[in-house]
């Protein structure tokens, strides 16, 4: 294994751990406020794991998931959830029903949207302050698949 590589893999169990033994506070918390830091972070309501993600500034990344002035570009999290109440789940590329612009205009899909982000709003995180950006991916991946987070997912098109 290239050493370089194996660098990044040397703090990942550690991290999780790190992770997993921090306070879970409320997203929308007036009093604890996450650092302007990079970092990986997850989701979680009624005890399970949901989401992890990563970033390079989790204060605005946060707030990000579940401003009601966020759209779909930023609320990713939210919109992965209202498409699933939609039936909308697989993603398209393509112009036309079922893409990123055509959800914009559905309003039914919007109104999931603003109900996805409600429910974000009331999850609580966990999160680590992470600044490599390398060892940051590798530990998201490696929070999901420990957590077994249903919610991400690697997949390309």
């Amino acid at each position: 294994m290239s050493p370089e590589f194996f660098a990044h893999l040397r703090p990942l169990h550690s991290a999780f751990e790190e992770l997993i033994a921090s306070p879970r506070y409320p997203l929308i918390d007036p009093v604890t406020r996450p650092p302007k830091s990079g970092g990986v972070y997850v989701f979680w309501s009624n005890g399970k794991a949901l989401y992890v993600g990563r970033c390079r500034n989790l204060r605005q990344r946060l707030a990000g998931h579940h401003l009601p002035s966020m759209g779909t570009q930023s609320a990713g999290f939210a919109y992965r959830l209202a498409r699933i109440a939609t039936g909308h789940v697989t993603p398209t590329y393509r112009s036309g029903r079922g893409s990123r612009k055509w959800l914009q205009t559905d309003p039914e899909f919007m109104a999931a949207f603003a109900t996805a982000k409600s429910k974000v709003a009331a999850m609580s995180v966990q999160y680590v302050v992470m600044e490599d950006d390398i060892t940051q991916a590798l530990l998201e991946i490696y929070c999901a698949v420990a957590l077994q987070t249903p919610h991400n997912s690697f997949r390309t098109t």
